[in-house]
């Protein structure tokens, strides 16, 4: 985002005719990364303008050999012209949204930077962003001699706040480098560095509630960074807090496409909650991405048991007792599924299977004798 901002600005961002050379020409690695940002943003831009099927519109005249200009005026009914106009609103307001660390101070290296806070050594700013520089290179005693001045000046600088607790906890001072911490954040404007540290310290202490908050303001700031969510959810997790975990995790799962275990963990998160609907559409997706994954087949399988879907229900159960061959409980479950279903022939293939593996499997012979019993009605 910063690099979208900072291209945005000096009016070098690619169009729809030349984000391929970002691809196949880079001229640098910023290059590389404003040609993924901004396809993904134009990708975005599709779906927030057209509808939920507007890629799929513009993949299938792609297949039929259109060029993207084509493409847009059959898709969308839009000339290039006003797509683009309507694109930059759109970026306009992503960078709006974005947390102001978009706009920050431009970049000096090490070099640059000593030079600038020694013509300038009354200036706050860069003497915490010195104080940082020293901070990780190492140089203890140079960070902590810009930053003591500026904490004794202004208790309340975020960023030499945030060196300082740095050095603190390096020398064992963990109570004192938190109460500085929780100090001088500023929760309308959080600066990162101080945000990350003071939240992973509150998780670390198990302050459960405490980090979340953190971890949540930074998400809202953020809204496009997924670290936090990421960190948001290691709390939930940690704290079994189920009901917060999902939608993080849903979030998330937005935003990558091929991350099958986080779907996987969805749909178990739905089992839990007896949401039959949410936990088929989970694990599908888990299935879509590793159709060899025995799990998230046998959700989908308890899904659709649950639906009465019957027969796709005992299709998912085959692959997933395919998969986990030695998942003797899965066996009884799609038994028990068959003479729900009203198939006993089935449900006793089944579960004659599981006997020659097991033969005192709990439940097995009550099983057997109502199999029997509905066979015979």
């Amino acid at each position: 985002m910063e690099v979208l901002a900072e291209r945005r600005a000096a009016g070098t961002l690619f169009n729809l005719e030349t984000i391929n050379l970002g691809f196949i020409r880079p001229h640098s690695s910023q290059d590389w990364t404003l040609a993924y940002c901004q396809a993904e943003l134009y990708a975005e831009y599709m779906l927030d303008q057209y509808g939920p099927d507007a890629l799929a519109q513009m993949l299938t005249a792609y297949a039929d050999n259109l060029t993207t200009p084509a493409a847009l005026e059959r898709s969308f009914h839009v000339p290039v012209a006003d797509f683009e106009q309507g694109y930059q609103a759109f970026l306009q307001k992503t960078l709006a949204d974005a947390a102001p660390s978009s706009a920050a101070a431009p970049a000096l290296d090490f070099a640059a930077l000593v030079k600038a806070q020694a013509d300038k050594p009354h200036d706050a700013d860069l003497a915490g962003r010195l104080a940082l520089e020293y901070l990780r290179r190492k140089n203890l005693p140079q960070a902590r001699e810009l930053v003591a001045p500026l904490m004794k000046q202004n208790p309340k600088d975020q960023l030499a706040a945030y060196v300082m607790a740095r050095l603190k906890l390096s020398i064992g001072e963990n109570d004192e480098a938190l109460a500085l911490l929780r100090g001088a954040l500023d929760r309308e404007q959080p600066q990162d560095n101080l945000l990350g540290l003071l939240a992973g310290l509150e998780l670390k202490a198990e302050k459960y509630d405490a980090a979340a908050e953190l971890y949540e303001l930074g998400a809202k700031r953020e809204p496009h960074n997924l670290q936090w969510p990421q960190l948001l959810a290691r709390v939930y997790l940690l704290s079994k807090n189920n009901a917060k975990l999902g939608p993080v995790l849903a979030r998330l799962a937005d935003a990558d496409a091929d991350d099958a275990p986080l779907r996987k963990k969805l749909a178990q998160l739905a089992w839990d909650r007896h949401d039959a609907e949410a936990t088929a559409k989970w694990a599908l997706q888990a299935i879509y991405i590793d159709v060899q994954d025995g799990d998230s087949h046998r959700l989908l399988a308890l899904a659709l048991t649950a639906k009465k879907d019957w027969s796709r229900a005992f299709e998912e159960y085959d692959a997933a007792v395919q998969l986990l061959p030695q998942d003797l409980q899965l066996r009884y479950t799609w038994a028990e599924a068959a003479l729900a279903a009203g198939q006993p022939a089935q449900a006793k293939l089944v579960l004659d299977k599981l006997l020659v593996l097991e033969p005192q499997f709990p439940g097995a012979k009550e099983l057997a004798a109502r199999i029997a019993q509905a066979a015979h009605r």
